[in-house]
């Protein structure tokens, strides 16, 4: 997100406020899919007129944004809009970490977005939110992992989903494991740096499924420069 004031020159090309927001979906990737799109073109540029924007404003507006979709298509009534999203990010007004869960909701005339949040002021360690399919099995599944877990206790829920994932038992979870870090400067996305063959040192940085050094890792005379952890 990118909000610019007016400058000497009385555009707006005065940038007073930049951060990144991170965004995961699960569910309808028509609504998941779009609604990113529609909220990266949408706050790479913002013209300040009173206030900067803070992430309520942003969740309220993803709200709007996706109840407006679901309307307009007319899919509100059947399964194809069923999206579960989490936006989470540093906020430049509160400075605090918060998280926004926008799930669907089902009533008479169908299903409209509702939005609950989370700050890291009030959340406890233990917290997880999760998106999809059979939380509540993931949830007691990191619970039982982490006791007597001592450091690793915090790494515990990325080694669920990773099992998760790769685990071809559970055909209603698919796709790849991805990373990100938010403080309250913002979000940064991360590779994944996996073992090219278990137990030996050698290892690449995946991202989406791909090696980041051979699969997509040039682009021009350029290198993709993602970080990567484990």
């Amino acid at each position: 997100m990118t909000c610019f004031a007016q400058g000497e020159s009385g555009f707006f090309d005065n940038p007073v406020c930049q951060t990144n927001i991170g965004l995961a979906y699960a569910g309808s990737s028509l609504v998941g899919l779009n609604l990113n799109a529609a909220l990266a073109t949408c706050l790479s540029r913002l013209n300040y007129v009173s206030s900067l924007p803070s992430l309520n404003d942003v969740a309220a507006f993803a709200h709007r944004l996706l109840n407006l979709y679901v309307s307009q298509l007319a899919i509100s009534s059947g399964g194809g809009a069923a999206c579960e999203i989490a936006l989470v990010g540093g906020c430049p007004v509160e400075g605090q970490i918060k998280i926004f869960y926008l799930y669907p909701e089902t009533g008479d005339s169908g299903f409209s977005y509702v939005t609950e949040s989370y700050s890291d002021q009030i959340v406890k360690d233990e917290f997880v939110l999760l998106l999809g399919a059979d939380k509540e099995r993931i949830a007691r599944r990191i619970d039982e992992e982490r006791e007597g877990q001592g450091v690793c206790w915090w790494r515990t829920p990325k080694r669920v989903i990773d099992s998760e994932v790769s685990d071809p038992l559970h055909e209603s979870i698919g796709g790849h494991a991805q990373l990100g870090i938010c403080t309250q400067t913002g979000f940064d996305v991360y590779s994944l740096c996996r073992p090219r063959e278990p137990g030996k040192p050698a290892a690449y940085l995946n991202y989406l499924g791909f090696d980041v050094s051979h699969d997509i890792g040039v682009i021009g005379g350029c290198h993709i420069g993602m970080p990567g952890m484990s």
